[in-house]
């Protein structure tokens, strides 16, 4: 990002987790419009995601079903259904490699990914004044 450019105000609501990720996000690649609504959403759910992980830490495994029987807690469909919406966002920006980020995955390349997103953009770019004459 230049320095003459500013990066996008942090929306408002985000809890650490959904932070992080706009700043990490935001400081490394610039993005348009929809892009940032995508990312927006993406911090949401990361931040659900915290959420529902935090409330399964403390609950039980097995809780009582609507006749009594032992079932999983609804919870782990919940965190399930949650961590693959946050892999489809990041996907969609090019980013997916972050939804398997969670502990810090020391094997993850930043460079690698920081040069295939400018090739991607820089494609989109070339494809946009191709066709727009833009």
């Amino acid at each position: 990002m230049a320095d003459a450019e500013k990066a996008p105000a942090l929306p408002k609501g985000l809890r650490p987790p959904g932070r992080a990720l706009w700043r990490a996000v935001t400081g490394d690649w610039e993005l348009r419009p929809d892009e940032l609504r995508v990312l927006e959403q993406a911090c949401r759910t990361l931040d659900d995601e915290a959420r529902l992980r935090e409330e399964l830490d403390q609950a039980a495994v097995m809780t009582a079903g609507s006749m009594g029987q032992p079932r999983v807690s609804p919870l782990f469909a919940e965190v399930r259904a949650t961590r693959a919406l946050l892999a489809k966002l990041l996907q969609q920006l090019g980013l997916q490699h972050l939804a398997n980020d969670e502990e810090g995955d020391q094997g993850h390349d930043v460079e690698a990914s920081r040069r295939e997103w400018q090739a991607r953009a820089a494609a989109g770019a070339r494809w946009r004044r191709a066709k727009y004459g833009a």
